[in-house]
C-alpha cells in the first residue's frame, strides 16, 4: 500500500495517520529498523545514520556536526516570508523545484537547531512536493534524537517540518 510517500505493509497505519507521540506500542526498537525501510530513500538514509549510532550523545555530536556543515543562507535571503514561526531560534526556510523535485536549504542561528536544519534539508530534499506535504514528522522517533530534545526544541522541529510541508504546498 503506498501512503504518504511511503510504502506500509497493509496491516500497519502509515505515519501520516498517527498522533504525534502515539506510535504504535507493539513496535519496540529492533523492529524499528524495519519500520525504517517504509520511508522514502533520502529520508530512510538521514533515519539509519542517526538510527545506527549507539547513544544520545552520539546522536548530537552528529546532528552539531550536521548543522556545522550546512552552508549559510546569504542575509539577502533571509526574508520574513522564509522565517519558520513558533521557534526558539531563528530560522529560515527556502525551496525551489528541480525537474518536478523539492531542493530546501536552511539556515539558523544557533547550531543545534541548524543541525535539525539539516537534517530536515537532507530528508526531504529531492523529494516530490505530494511526498513532502503528506509525510508525518514521526520518523523522528526512528532517529533517537526526539528523545533528547526538550520541549522547546521539539516544538521547532516540529515547526520547521510544518514550514517544509507549507512550502512544498506551494509546487502542488
Amino acid at each position: 500500500m503506498k501512503a504518504g510517500g511511503c510504502l506500509v505493509p497493509s496491516r500497519t497505519r502509515p505515519y501520516w495517520k498517527w498522533k504525534v507521540g502515539g506510535l504504535p506500542p507493539k513496535w519496540n526498537r529492533v523492529e524499528s529498523k524495519v519500520r525504517v525501510r517504509l520511508l522514502v530513500e533520502s529520508l530512510e538514509e538521514v533515519v539509519s545514520a542517526f538510527a545506527e549510532l549507539p547513544d544520545t550523545r552520539s546522536r548530537l555530536a552528529k546532528l552539531i556536526a550536521w548543522g556545522k556543515e550546512l552552508p549559510a543562507m546569504p542575509e539577502a535571503d533571509k526574508q520574513d516570508e522564509f522565517r519558520v514561526p513558533g521557534c526558539l531560534s531563528t530560522v529560515y526556510i527556502q525551496v525551489e523545484l528541480h525537474d518536478g523535485l523539492l531542493l530546501f536549504r536552511g539556515d539558523s542561528d544557533t547550531l543545534l537547531v541548524k543541525g535539525l536544519v539539516a537534517l530536515l534539508v537532507k530528508g526531504l530534499s529531492y523529494l516530490t512536493p505530494k511526498q513532502v506535504v503528506e509525510l508525518s514528522p514521526e520518523f523522528i522517533f526512528d532517529t533517537g534524537i526526539k528523545q533528547s530534545l526538550v520541549p522547546g526544541r521539539a516544538n521547532g522541529f516540529r515547526n520547521i517540518f510544518l514550514k517544509m510541508q507549507e512550502l512544498a504546498k506551494d509546487f502542488l
